[in-house]
This record gives structure tokens, C-alpha cells and sequence, in this order.
């Protein structure tokens, strides 16, 4: 039998203990956590936050983070010296405090693939270390209210299996369900140079340019800002 339940409760103060307060837990999810037997076929049911301190605008100077959305929280001020960037998306605090607080668990969630391969995120991956199982992508604008062209990925990972986060292969769909073949994704680490770094070595003269490569993000997957020019523009 699978026990499944719903969040909610209310906490208050504890009639023998004046200064101490009650869990906010239910009570039947109180007594399943005390029970190691019983905790091996918990599942939750969630919905995880998905907000961002930082907007698209922030990085180039004409926008500014939003007030309150990830940084007024005990969990922010519990993990972010652990968590560095990550910090800002309250997704990646959930998924971070769910390894810190309920270890040996399965995790299995829809996210961006930014806790894989981004490099605000490698310090996040020093220590979320889980054994990858199995998952698939789908286009953002699939999703209610989400627009653009990024990949939504569905991951399963094995935190009790601690195993650094490398590469991963993940199952393609498209909006009608079809498949479209894998994908692989890779991790940004923090002794290799971006691409971007890189093509900045090549400083060529105007006799010698054949072509510009232009390129926006330092992971080349914006594809709205990639692209090969004759010359440069302004």
C-alpha cells in the first residue's frame, strides 16, 4: 500500500511546552515519518515554486530583481552560502532543502534544465549529487501559461545514490506527443572557459574575416542569438 496525502495542517503552541511549537505537519504524515518502514512508500504530491529573483532584463541593466520573490525566506537564509547563484529560483531552494532534509528519497519533478548544465548552478552541484534514472523533455510553450521555445525536462533522480552530475540523456516529445529521438546534456564546470571566453582569443583582421559567428549565451542553446554574419553588426 502507497500512502499519499495532501499538505495542510495548522501548528500552535504546545499546551506542556509554552516556548515550543507544534509541527505544522499533518498528524498521519508525522507518524509515517517516524517509521522508517513506512517512509519507504511515502510519496508527496507537490507543486513546486517556480520564480526568479532575476528577470531576463536584469543581466543587461534595464530591468531590476524582483523584490521578495526568492530572498525573503528561512530556506534562502539557511542554504545560500551552500547554494551560491541558485539561490535566486525558488525551484532550485526546494530542490536543494528536499536533499538536505529528506535524503534517501526519489526525486522526480518538471523544471528548466538549469540545475544540469548551467553555471549559475555549479556550486549547487558541488553538493545536489544524485544517481540520474531516467527523464524527457518537452517545449516550454506545451505547459499552461508558459511561453518560449526552451525545453521543460521531467527528471527522476536517486538521492540516496550520491553521484556527481556530469551528462544526461533525456527522451524528446514534441507538442503532440511524438517522439523526436534523445538528447544529450552536459554540466558547466568551473575550471573550463565558455565558449564565448574562447572565441575571444581570435581577434582577426578585417583582410582575414570570412565570417563572424555570433553568439549571445555562453551555452550556445539560444538560438535567437546565434547565428553566422559576413560582417560584424552594430
Amino acid at each position: 500500500m502507497i500512502n499519499t496525502l495532501q499538505t495542510g495542517g495548522g501548528g500552535g503552541v504546545d499546551s506542556k511546552c509554552p516556548h515550543c511549537v507544534e509541527s505544522k505537519l499533518p498528524k498521519p504524515l508525522q507518524e509515517i515519518l517516524k517509521d522508517e518502514a513506512k517512509r519507504k512508500k511515502l510519496i508527496i504530491f507537490i507543486n513546486p515554486p517556480y520564480a526568479e529573483a532575476t528577470s531576463g532584463t536584469t543581466p543587461a541593466g534595464i530591468g531590476k530583481n524582483k523584490d521578495g520573490v526568492a530572498l525573503g525566506n528561512a530556506t534562502y537564509e539557511r542554504y545560500k552560502d551552500s547554494m551560491g547563484k541558485a539561490s535566486n529560483e525558488l525551484f532550485a531552494q526546494f530542490f536543494f532543502r528536499i536533499y538536505k532534509e529528506i535524503p534517501h528519497c526519489k526525486l522526480a519533478s518538471f523544471s528548466t534544465l538549469k540545475y544540469v548544465n548551467s553555471s549559475n548552478f555549479i556550486k549547487f552541484r558541488e553538493i545536489f549529487q544524485a544517481k540520474f534514472l531516467k527523464g524527457f523533455i518537452a517545449p516550454a510553450y506545451t505547459f499552461d501559461n508558459v511561453k518560449g521555445n526552451f525545453p521543460i525536462g521531467f527528471l527522476v533522480w536517486n538521492l540516496a545514490q550520491p553521484q556527481a552530475i556530469e551528462k544526461i540523456a533525456l527522451d524528446i516529445f514534441n507538442e503532440n506527443g511524438a517522439s523526436l529521438g534523445k538528447k544529450r546534456f552536459y554540466t558547466t564546470l568551473d575550471n573550463k572557459e565558455s565558449i564565448n571566453k574562447w572565441l575571444k582569443t581570435f581577434k582577426p583582421t578585417a583582410d582575414s574575416t570570412l565570417g563572424i559567428l555570433m553568439a549571445d549565451a555562453p551555452d550556445f542553446q539560444n538560438n535567437n542569438h546565434i547565428g553566422i554574419l559576413s560582417k560584424p553588426t552594430k
